[in-house]
């Protein structure tokens, strides 16, 4: 809508209030469209702002400054929630056939987010640390899913598999 006020017109928005866990997830579901194509060092917080139909005064707000927003879609994108199997349905159950859907399954998950894991390992190699934190957690979070889900030979020493795929 516009408005004449005086010599020029205003353009004002709708305003939708939404509960505060509803907003965060959708501003943190732009931030990941946004950084899935988009470098972090060409990313603005206003790009943000704009992609998720917010002020950037809400992006502030909810998630912080522009580094404190990468490291939540970071933190979201290197998680696989609990309720998405690692051994996916109809899987054979024997670890050397369950392997390739395993590994089939993971490639597909990266690829969905583009040069979001480029941009998340370059960060990485330049040290910054808690992203490298954040990775680390991730992936032991994963080797001890693993572990339990997927059906290793039954004589594996899991402790030396584990530190292994950790390292």
């Amino acid at each position: 809508d516009a408005e004449q006020t005086g010599l020029c017109s205003v353009v004002t928005r709708q305003r939708t209030r939404i509960d505060p866990d509803t907003r965060r997830r959708q501003i943190l579901a732009a931030a990941i469209d946004v950084f899935r194509v988009t470098p972090y060092t060409d990313v603005s917080l206003q790009d943000l702002a704009d992609a998720a139909g917010v002020t950037r005064g809400l992006i502030h707000h909810y998630l912080g400054s522009k580094r404190d927003v990468y490291i939540e879609v970071i933190r979201a994108i290197t998680v696989i929630p609990e309720s998405v199997p690692l051994v996916p349905k109809g899987a054979p159950q024997t670890f050397p056939e369950v392997i390739d859907p395993c590994v089939s399954l993971w490639l597909d998950m990266i690829a969905g987010f583009g040069g979001l894991w480029v941009d998340a390992g370059s960060m990485m190699e330049v040290g910054d640390v808690e992203i490298s934190a954040i990775l680390r957690e991730a992936r032991a979070s994963l080797v001890a899913r693993m572990i339990h889900e997927v059906p290793f030979p039954p004589e594996l020493d899991e402790e030396l598999f584990s530190a292994a795929l950790n390292a």
